[in-house]
This record gives C-alpha cells, structure tokens and sequence, in this order.
C-alpha cells in the first residue's frame, strides 16, 4: 500500500520518441531505426506532410507538482473512489507518476478494480493498476503510469488525465460496475498542447485520420514495422484492424489492432510478419498494401472499411 500524498504540480519534458499498441505494449516500446523516409501514398486523400525525426534531446524542464484537487470521483453502489492527487516518482528506476486514490468497499463482496481507457491529454497511455479490496474495508492504491510512456507523444505538461474504474467480483469475474468516465484536470495548465501531426497522412475520413510516421527496421522481437498515428472521432469506441495485408504484392500477416475511445489519439505500429517475408525472397519493401477495418466495439457492427491503401517506398 502507498502512504497518502499532498497534491504536487508535474510538468513533465521528453525526448520525442515514438511508439505503439498491441499484446507487448507497442504503445510503450521506444522506437529505434526510425526511417522517416519517403513515403508514397495511394488512397483517397490528397493530403501529405514531412515526416522528419528529431534527432537531438530538448532541454529538459521539470516541475514537481501537479495541481489536481482532491476530489470524489465515485460514490455508489456501495463504492467510494477519492482522487487524493498526482505524485512524481523521479527516483525510481523507471520515472513515473501515480494517481493517489482512497477505495472504499461497503458491499457484501470482495471486489477487483481496473482501469480502462487511460489517457494523458487524450492520448493514450499504459497505466499499470489492479488490485482487490475485501467487503468493508477500505484501501490506499495508486495508478501509476510511466514518463518513457508519454515521450511517445512529446508531452511535456500534463494538462489532464481521464480513465474509468472496472469493478468485477473477485470470486466469480462477473462484472459489478463501470463508472462514468473521470477526468483530472491540472488546473495550472494552459491548455497548449498539440501533438505533431507532421508525417504522411495515409488515410483521412469517416471521423478516423491516421498519419505514417515513418518505418521502423526489424528488432529482435518483432519484424520490419510502419509507425501510425491515429485520431478517433467517429463519436464512437472503436477499433481499428489493418486487414489482407501485402509487401511487394506477396501476402504477409501482419499484425494491427489498436482500440481507441472516441475523441482520442494514441500511436501504433502495423508490425509486418519477418518470417513470411523471408519466405517470400523479400529484402527491400517497395510497395505495403492493406485496407481498414473499423468496428464499432460496443455493437460489434462494422463502421466501415476503407478502400486499399497503397504506401510506396
């Protein structure tokens, strides 16, 4: 358990890295052997930006407080959920910050809790936070998420956090509540950022926007990789699927998936299968083919499917 801290104000300067989302965070993995380099595209969109990687490290600037109040977040069905702040951890091996809470049970059940949907100025950010609280006690927790994990998008001030509670009973797994969405806001912030869109906007329309950052060589876990920004606002909670995927006109499975609230952004990477590649005789993509599958994940119904989109190298 973590003891209780005051309110601190967090202002937070990064290297401007990139990374992505699937089963190994790829939203969290920093991005090596970037190649920002010339990419064609065809689809059904005109526009195209510059996709040029900073190479040096601004200067770091870093603040040790940030000015959440402490507030009630949840109060009901027998739940009380209090927001005592946001704290720094800068000692610690990996730099971090934690969202303070108090939980109180007063149900007849043990329950767990989750938290879903976790963003940093609405972009999203890995949290790492469950934990299990006995029927009538009451519990110290924290949500705690990481500094390497926001370089990704260049923010250097917090300016909100937003993320809901799923509660379920610890014995049986069956659901117990989903709160309303809470948003924290640092009142201290002044509401400037913007992530940079520069780069290839490859697809453009039915409220989704995804811009090619750039690719990025094999690693030793994972293949050859194109590096997607991607903006929600189909008023819905969707995913996105990168489907029939090819490179050089040869089928290669490829893996993308990336779940994103409406209103959201987070980036990711469509990691291209090594191993089909080779097999193939493939050693310098020219050409990478795919289309968009969006689904609406409360319904499970399609929202659309784009047309091919064709990236040239």
């Amino acid at each position: 358990m973590m003891k209780k801290l005051s309110a601190l104000v967090l202002a937070l300067a990064f290297v401007l890295s990139f990374a992505a989302c699937e089963e190994e965070p790829r939203r969290n993995r920093p991005i090596k052997n970037l190649t920002s380099g010339e990419v064609s595209v065809s689809v059904d969109t005109d526009e195209e930006g510059s996709s040029d990687v900073a190479d040096s490290k601004p200067e770091v600037s870093v603040k040790t407080e940030l000015a959440v109040k402490e507030q009630v977040v949840v109060d009901e069905n027998g739940i009380k959920i209090t927001v005592k702040g946001v704290s720094l951890d800068p000692e610690n091996y990996a730099p971090k910050a934690d969202v303070k809470l108090l939980v109180e049970n007063t149900t007849d059940m043990t329950l767990s809790f989750s938290v879903k949907d976790f963003s940093v100025n609405n972009c999203m950010v890995q949290e790492y936070s469950t934990f299990k609280i006995a029927s009538g006690k009451k519990s110290n927790e924290s949500i705690s998420f990481y500094m390497e994990d926001m370089e990704i998008y260049g923010i250097d001030v917090i300016e909100n956090i937003e993320f809901y509670f799923h509660i379920y009973d610890a014995d049986t797994y069956e659901n117990y509540l989903d709160t309303f969405p809470i948003k924290l806001e640092n009142t201290e912030a002044d509401g400037s950022f913007a992530f940079d869109e520069t780069g290839t906007v490859i697809y453009e329309g039915n409220g989704i926007k995804m811009i090619c950052k750039g690719f990025e060589e094999a690693t030793e876990y994972s293949g050859p990789s194109l590096v997607m920004y991607v903006i929600n606002n189909t008023g819905k909670l969707v995913s996105v699927n990168a489907k029939d995927t090819s490179v050089n006109g040869f089928m290669v499975d490829a893996s993308y998936y990336c779940s994103l609230p409406n209103g959201k952004s987070a980036i990711d990477r469509l990691v291209l299968d090594g191993d089909d590649m080779a097999e193939n005789g493939i050693s310098d993509i020219e050409e990478i083919e795919f289309y968009l599958s969006v689904v609406d994940k409360d319904s499970w119904e399609t929202v659309f499917n784009s047309d091919i989109i064709k990236l040239g190298f």
